[in-house]
């Protein structure tokens, strides 16, 4: 059995995501403070990285082949959009009570998915920590 590129990536997202989840659950200090908006700016940036290399390597067409092909693909698309719903929902209040301009990340998000997303967080909890207002939970 051949272990291809994508399946290493995929094993390192799994990994690096249950990491994360685990130790945010447990012990979620690192999460606090003026330096918050770290962790979704590597999320952000790491997962921007491996978008390009996709991109560059497969183009942009799979993308709505690959959420057309079948119900999977479908319900893998319909997840991404509820996800992105529910994180819009969630980070919107916060990024006004931060005095962001909304549109522009909108288009960013409409146009990057997740990859906007965890961006959009980083900059409201780095505006957050700016005004003195530091992390607060939702």
């Amino acid at each position: 059995m051949t272990i291809t590129l994508p399946e290493i990536y995929a094993a390192c997202a799994l990994a690096c995501g249950a990491v994360f989840l685990v130790t945010s659950t447990f012990s979620g200090s690192f999460m606090t403070g003026s330096k918050a908006y770290i962790v979704p700016a590597i999320f952000s940036s790491g997962f921007l990285s491996f978008s390009i290399i996709t991109i560059v390597n497969e183009g942009l067409a799979p993308v709505w082949y690959n959420h057309t092909l079948n119900y999977w693909g479908s319900q893998i698309c319909i997840d991404l959009v509820v996800g992105f719903c529910v994180s819009w929902y969630l980070i919107l209040p916060r990024a006004r009570d931060a005095g962001i301009l909304i549109y522009p990340w909108l288009v960013i998000v409409l146009f990057t998915g997740n990859i906007g997303i965890t961006a959009m967080l980083a900059f409201v909890l780095f505006r957050e920590a700016q005004d003195g207002r530091g992390y607060r939970q939702l």
